[in-house]
């Protein structure tokens, strides 16, 4: 079954865009824990909000690292993909918004692949 997750399509400030980049990304990680836990031995992640990034900065920053500890971290420790801390994500820096989507990006191909979703 292929991707729905296209990170790059979002430009900075839209927040249409943002909005569906959000879902996307969210029924994405609902894949990858669906196949953990469809395991013969399951693993269970604990359940985060992963549709709603927030809207002001206090909220976005605490999504980002709640979804970096509880989500990135333990997908990382199960298919020994490695990438850079999430959790300090500045999404409200142009820069640091596309640098983010193509690194978050990169790390969705790769557990695309390792979960079959690819």
């Amino acid at each position: 079954m292929a991707s729905e997750f296209q990170a790059n399509t979002v430009l900075f400030g839209d927040e249409a865009g943002w909005g569906i980049w959000q879902s996307g990304h969210a029924r994405q990680h609902l894949r990858y824990l669906s196949a953990l836990a469809a395991l013969a031995t399951p693993i269970i992640i604990p359940d985060v909000p992963l549709f709603n990034v927030g809207s002001t900065p206090n909220e976005i920053q605490t999504w980002f690292h709640d979804h970096y500890f509880a989500v990135h971290v333990p997908l990382r420790d199960f298919t020994g993909i490695t990438g850079p801390d999430f959790s300090v994500v500045d999404i409200g820096n142009q820069e640091f918004f596309y640098d983010f989507l193509d690194l978050h990006n990169s790390e969705h191909l790769l557990l695309d692949i390792a979960f079959g979703v690819a």
